[in-house]
């Protein structure tokens, strides 16, 4: 089963630390990661993450074209259906998937400690505490 799931949430990454960032999450059978856009105008990627270990797995390249076709939530949605069952094909052969998690896991809380939990991100709620 591959699912995107459209609520935005806060997804912490391992880099210098435990690094929040804004994204969607997939899921891939029992396996949850996170899609998060960086960048900017000029040089923007969508960086594939496993959510457990904040490892980043993959990052996706962006060109303008892909940009200008990915003007509205929807269409950026279908994007990454699409590249979460590319995804999941290229997984289903890593027979070595959960260990190999796992020790990402551990590494990540033995130099950064406990990840904090990802948070879904409430954009009403958001605008709200702005307008205030």
């Amino acid at each position: 089963m591959v699912k995107v799931h459209e609520q935005e949430k806060t997804f912490y990454l391992a880099a210098d630390g435990w690094i929040p960032i804004a994204g969607h999450e997939i899921t891939i059978g029992k396996h949850r990661f996170c899609a998060t856009p960086n960048g900017d105008a000029f040089q923007t990627v969508i960086i594939i993450s496993e959510v457990t270990s904040g490892a980043k797995l993959t990052a996706i390249k962006l060109d303008f074209f892909d940009l200008i076709v990915m003007d509205d939530k929807s269409k950026y949605m279908e994007f990454l259906r699409l590249k979460a069952r590319k995804l999941a094909d290229l997984l289903s052969n890593r027979k070595d998937l959960d260990d190999q998690i796992e020790k990402m896991k551990l590494l990540a809380i033995s130099k950064f400690g406990p990840k904090p939990p990802t948070e879904i991100i409430d954009f009403e709620e958001e605008l709200d505490r702005m307008a205030q």
